[in-house]
């Protein structure tokens, strides 16, 4: 039988045992996975407390020793484990492409990583369905045996930038003689350094000073004249790169390095060590033995080249989880008002433009690059639009377009696509007569308004290194725009172009 290996949709790195031990963490896994009788799904892993009426949960815990064996077995509740289930499981799963397996498939992400990502999203739940609907638009390329986000998840993969156009899907090959391979094969969750860390002796870092720091002082100085409170609060607010920018741009922040508590504010959950998740830990275990932290120390000591190779571990899979979730925290924008009634669609004349669409079904082996598309949506424009709103969302190293949405200066909203985190108003001076796209394979990339009387908007989103496109500007005005989705990602638009991955 085949020698099957599939590789976990977070961390990058295989799913299957690498003989390193009684841990074999590699080997273990779970499903976001489709075709849950809801029956059977018992204490699975929950939305807001309750099953998921789509069929799309979380599995249990699963054990792939055997890949020759090519079976892929994982209990249904996501509190049971391969290892306490009697009689010993027998119920397979298709996995990736494979197809389904009395209805059951899904997509393997390592235990390990998973309790990774419920420290990232906490204290929100994983958005599981999310995360499946993107796994399944996501191509396999032919070098690799996972699935493509865009990035090379933290060095694993080679981004072949010398022999492909910047907008192509470049993944060219693993680097199985990379450092960095080592590094992946210890387990980020379990990291023995982190729990004995605090019982080290602190030493004191080293002092750097730095040749060319141009401190500005006396009356220039503004920032001299707050009082330092305030000064320590701006400094915890940015990140270590910007306040040692800050300090040698400012004399008033010099003392902020040796102050524990901006130190402190590294290991926060929007500080540098956030990754560090144990940090709460070494509080109670601090003061339980009447201690203090130097948390200066810590920063020091947990730099990459002072640390071991499962802390580097940890950093990069926490890194790669922070890259999804914004992804991952999407948000459908409603289905699109029906078209008004002086439209009649058929009577419409489009223009339209595409990505690299891959024809064929979900799951399909051969998708190896591009994207594709499983519905289409289409709204009409106000008459009156007084500004838009398009949604942007970044999926490994590009950056896409999410969703539209048009409102007039009777408030009346439009929506078209996905809302996220990331949102650039255009405010428009006139009537549309279409847009400008920056297209990449998997969908727009950019866009700017183009209005009748020859304005233009600025570029919203990514521009540079992609091929662009006037095919959707017209002489007159446009009142309709089109857009195909993959599985809630939008690719194909008429008109204007929204996408979620995008595609």
């Amino acid at each position: 039988m085949a020698f099957t290996i599939v590789s976990c949709v977070i961390c990058g790195n295989d799913v299957r045992d690498d003989g390193r031990g009684p841990s074999r963490w590699l080997e273990q896994f779970r499903l976001s996975e489709f075709g849950m009788d809801l029956e059977d799904l018992g204490q699975s892993y929950p939305v807001d407390g309750n099953k998921n009426p789509t069929g799309i949960a979380v599995s249990g815990v699963g054990v792939y020793s055997n890949p020759r064996a090519n079976r892929w077995i994982v209990p249904f509740a996501f509190d049971r484990r391969w290892d306490d289930m009697d009689p010993p499981l027998s119920d397979q799963v298709g996995v990736m492409h494979q197809g389904a397996i009395d209805e059951r498939y899904g997509y393997p992400v390592h235990e390990a990583c998973w309790a990774l990502a419920d420290e990232v999203f906490s204290p929100h739940p994983v958005p599981h369905t999310t995360l499946f609907e993107i796994c399944e638009c996501l191509p396999a390329p032919l070098a690799y045996t996972g699935l493509s986000w865009g990035h090379d998840y933290g060095g694993l993969l080679t981004i072949n930038d010398v022999d492909f156009y910047p907008w192509e899907d470049r993944v060219e090959k693993r680097v199985p003689t990379d450092a960095q391979v080592l590094v992946a094969r210890e387990d980020p969750r379990h990291v023995d350094e982190l729990k004995l860390l605090i019982r080290e002796q602190p030493q004191a870092p080293p002092i750097r000073l730095s040749s060319t720091a141009q401190t500005v002082t006396g009356d220039e100085d503004c920032f001299g004249a707050l009082p330092v409170e305030i000064r320590l609060l701006i400094a915890c607010s940015l990140s270590t790169a910007d306040a040692a920018n800050l300090r040698l741009a400012s004399r008033a922040f010099t003392f902020v390095f040796q102050d524990g508590q901006f130190w402190a504010s590294r290991f926060t959950t929007s500080g540098d060590r956030s990754w560090i998740f144990e940090a709460p830990e070494w509080v109670r275990d601090a003061e339980a033995s009447n201690r203090q932290l130097d948390w200066r120390w810590l920063y020091h000591r947990t730099n990459a080249t002072n640390c071991s190779q499962g802390v580097r571990n940890r950093q990069r899979v926490w890194t790669l989880l922070q890259d999804m979730r914004e992804a991952l925290s999407l948000q459908w924008m409603g289905s699109p008002v029906p078209f008004k009634a002086w439209l009649v669609s058929s009577q419409l004349k489009w223009a339209e433009v595409t990505a690299n669409i891959h024809p064929g079904d979900l799951r399909n082996e051969s998708f190896n690059e591009g994207c594709r598309i499983s519905s289409k949506l289409k709204v009409s424009i106000p008459r009156a639009t007084l500004r838009l709103e398009v949604f942007l969302v970044r999926l490994g190293r590009d950056e896409h377009v999410a969703g539209l949405r048009f409102i007039s200066n009777q408030e009346e909203t439009l929506s078209l696509g996905y809302r996220g985190e990331r949102k650039q108003v255009v405010w428009l001076h006139g009537a549309l007569s279409g847009f400008e796209l920056a297209m990449g394979s998997r969908g727009v990339q950019g866009i700017q308004c183009v209005f009748d009387d020859g304005g233009r908007s600025p570029w919203v989103g990514c521009r540079d290194n992609l091929p662009r496109t006037r095919r959707l500007v017209s002489p007159g005005c446009i009142v309709a725009v089109e857009a195909g989705f993959d599985v809630g990602h939008a690719s194909t638009p008429k008109s204007v172009p929204p996408n979620r991955r995008i595609c």
